[in-house]
């Protein structure tokens, strides 16, 4: 692996880690993200839902934004190894 590549999976520790130690048991009770007053009954739940979602499309635009299918496959490698 790269520098860069480490670098990146670092930081998305880093910031994975602070949303998930904010997690509250209480959060868990009933799936309370999935209600319709999730954000003040899984605060961190919802945090770390919408931190994924944005990584996810993040990822995807990084692949997509490729011009060839060599390069999105050069990109997909490169990611798959920062997870």
């Amino acid at each position: 692996m790269d520098l860069e590549t480490i670098e990146i999976a670092h930081q998305l520790t880093l910031i994975e880690d602070v949303l998930f130690r904010k997690i509250k048991t209480n959060e868990f009770a009933g799936c309370a993200w999935n209600k319709k007053d999730n954000k003040q009954l899984a605060t961190n739940i919802t945090k770390s839902i919408t931190w994924f979602n944005k990584v996810s499309r993040w990822v995807k635009l990084e692949i997509l934004t490729e011009p060839t299918i060599k390069r999105r496959g050069k990109k997909l490698q490169k990611l798959l190894k920062v997870v």
